[in-house]
């Protein structure tokens, strides 16, 4: 006969055991999102190291700074990656918070200049009808040339010289089943 103790300590058992599966599934598949809120760019350049999730001058892959416009005696807010350590990739196509996947090796570039104010991929965009900033509402992907890991990153909001963005570094086996 089984007494009460037993069938308590199974319970506890197979509960813990099927918890902890199912945590480790979930562990897999879960994409932690940052959200970074930079310094004002009138201040100061930001720059940002995402393997540290910090603001790094001296370790970047980001740097978000004003950048004078050629024969215009104007500055205007501007995202630079570092194409030394860094190419990206965008997508105009799918949501950042639906995205899982890296995309191909293939759709990657290291032509950081198209991100620039009036660059094919541009971040930060200028309407001088109503003198206002946006930012693009297209997703980068961002593939450190060193670890091989990619990030998904998505600017949301610029406001009186102050950004904000979020990213997610995506599983670097990802990567490699588009190849």
């Amino acid at each position: 006969m089984i007494n009460k103790h037993t069938i308590i300590t199974l319970f506890f058992l197979v509960s813990f055991g099927c918890e902890n599966q199912n945590s480790e599934e979930t562990e897999q598949e879960e994409i932690v999102v940052l959200d970074i809120v930079s310094s004002d760019v009138n201040e100061e350049p930001y720059y940002y190291n995402f393997h540290e999730n910090l603001n790094d001058s001296t370790d970047w892959q980001l740097m978000y700074h004003n950048q004078e416009i050629v024969g215009t005696g104007y500055s205007m807010p501007n995202i630079s990656l570092d194409s030394t350590k860094v190419m990206f990739a965008v997508d105009s196509v799918m949501v950042f918070d639906d995205i899982i996947d890296s995309p191909s090796m293939s759709s990657f570039m290291n032509s950081v200049s198209d991100l620039n104010y009036l660059g094919k991929y541009e971040i930060l965009s200028y309407d001088m009808t109503v003198h206002k900033v946006s930012t693009s509402n297209l997703v980068y992907f961002i593939y450190d040339l060193n670890s091989h890991q990619v990030f998904k990153l998505f600017f949301n909001d610029y406001s009186a010289g102050v950004i904000s963005f979020k990213y997610a570094e995506l599983h670097s086996n990802n990567i490699h089943n588009h190849d």
